[in-house]
């Protein structure tokens, strides 16, 4: 007879791609305007996001807090081309502000499937946690747009930016499990759900259970899959 598997006491979620879905398209639709591509796939070949995850030095240390949202800005338009040279001019049209309003309209949904398991797991546990990878300027635009998607985590929201750490850097974790000690929650009575899988295995590193939330997987099945893990856990789901 299989052993039963351990039951959990807390849920620590990553934010993009499992809480709220992106989508920087409508961003490289306002953008391209003030460049010299003649179209989106041109453009995002050499700017430093490509689809839902940062790729360029810039955007790192954007996400550590080591870099103001104004130089960012200023990085990022040198990067695609619109801050110097034959369009210079046109940089006035698409001012930080204008910046600021791209980078976030639009790119962000909530995945209102993981807001319904939230609702029905979260009386069943001591602690949930928030573990992300983000910058000041997505933070404070979706926990203004989404206050509901951040009100069960409380203050156990650990943002890379105000850390000063990213996942997959072991010690990002290491203050979760500091959270859980507090609540007496030991890190093996936690699971962690990451669409990345080097954020889920620097998560293992440290001793917690972890579940990749695959985004190459269709939804409803993966969802299945995650509730049949958190009922292997034991805990009651619809």
């Amino acid at each position: 007879m299989a052993k039963p598997k351990e039951k959990i006491r807390a849920l620590a979620f990553d934010l993009g791609s499992v809480l709220v879905d992106v989508d920087f398209t409508p961003m490289f639709n306002r953008i391209l305007p003030h460049t010299d591509y003649l179209n989106l796939e041109d453009l995002r070949r050499v700017a430093p996001i490509h689809e839902h995850h940062f790729r360029s030095e810039s955007a790192r240390r954007f996400n550590l807090g080591s870099m103001s949202s104004n130089d960012y800005y200023k990085t990022f338009c040198s990067e695609v081309g619109i801050d110097e040279g034959s369009r210079a001019h046109e940089m006035c049209s698409f001012s930080y502000d204008n910046f600021v309003h791209a980078f976030s309209n639009n790119v962000f949904s909530e995945i209102e499937e993981m807001s319904e398991l939230i609702a029905e797991v979260s009386p069943q546990l001591e602690m949930m946690i928030m573990i992300t990878n983000i910058n000041e300027l997505h933070y404070d635009f979706l926990r203004e747009k989404f206050p509901h998607v951040f009100k069960p985590f409380g203050q156990n929201i650990i943002a890379s930016y105000r850390v000063k750490l990213m996942k997959p850097d072991d010690r990002i974790y290491k203050l979760a499990i500091k959270r859980l000690a507090s609540r007496g929650i030991r890190r093996e009575e936690a699971l962690f759900i990451d669409d990345m899988a080097e954020n889920t295995h620097g998560a293992k590193g440290v001793k917690i259970k972890t579940f990749w939330f695959d985004r190459k997987t269709p939804l409803p099945k993966l969802m299945k899959e995650l509730k049949g893990r958190l009922r292997g856990h034991g805990l009651n789901l619809s």
